[in-house]
């Protein structure tokens, strides 16, 4: 898809897609500009020349640090990103700092509209100046966000999910917790409304997979409900063979 193209559906001249594209619109009416506007957003359309710094390229550059195969952070992004008119360059550095750079570096190449950051530690956030200095908009996410609102929100719901468990009367509640970036969150969550609750906190509760050490503790510590980091863990665990469990109309507390 070129200008000429975005022009012709549009129903204008290739020079009134340009003026739109850089911003140099104050003449064209807001009705052309939105219909121009539209087109760009739905054929991600890139303009000549996008490297310049007052161009949009309708790209959002998503920073990670480490394995997205046990999360649905990207997932989320990149579906909102979507329904924007957005596309995404997805980097990861996977816990290295010399990879988080090269991608910082990478994505301010590429001229993205705006960086969406998960940095990898403390020490990652020196890097934010070569962001500031590349004058592109940027949101920092995961447990180094400046913004709560940018906070994965799963120490919360772990909070959330236990105390409803908590509510309707179950006093041992086991923890299955998949590995990802909501690990420590989501345990601290747990941990936390247990505590809250004075009800008391067993490392043995907390489980990664459904084996027979799952088994074990139902049985042994005598467990009424579940709360899971994961619905797919949580999907599993329902799948077993067990008569007495049941769900709470919730999506990741479950009792029996």
């Amino acid at each position: 898809m070129n200008i000429k193209d975005i022009a012709q559906l549009a129903g204008v001249s290739t020079s009134t897609v340009s003026k739109i594209v850089n911003h140099k619109d104050a003449s064209i009416t807001a009705a052309t500009r939105d219909r121009v506007l539209e087109l760009v957003r739905k054929y991600h359309y890139t303009p000549y020349g996008s490297s310049k710094p007052n161009t949009t390229t309708w790209r959002i550059g998503v920073l990670l640090s480490s394995s997205i195969s046990m999360d649905s952070t990207l997932d989320g992004i990149i579906q909102q990103a979507q329904k924007s008119g957005y596309g995404t360059l997805v980097f990861n550095s996977y816990g290295d700092h010399d990879q988080e750079e090269r991608n910082i570096l990478a994505a301010l190449e590429h001229r993205v509209d705006g960086l969406v950051w998960e940095p990898i530690d403390r020490a990652s956030l020196s890097l934010k100046s070569r962001i500031e200095a590349g004058g592109i908009p940027e949101l920092t996410i995961g447990p180094l966000g400046d913004d709560k609102t940018a906070l994965m929100p799963y120490e919360e719901a772990a909070y959330s999910l236990t105390e409803e468990l908590i509510k309707r009367r179950h006093t041992s509640i086991a923890c299955l917790l998949s590995p990802g970036r909501r690990t420590q969150s989501f345990l601290h969550g747990y941990r936390r409304c247990l505590f809250d609750h004075n009800l008391q906190y067993h490392a043995d509760m907390v489980l990664g997979t459904i084996d027979e050490d799952l088994t074990r503790v139902l049985e042994n510590r005598h467990v009424t409900g579940v709360v899971a980091s994961h619905y797919h863990h949580a999907l599993e665990f329902l799948s077993l063979p067990n008569p007495c469990i049941t769900a709470c109309p919730r999506i990741s507390p479950w009792s029996r």
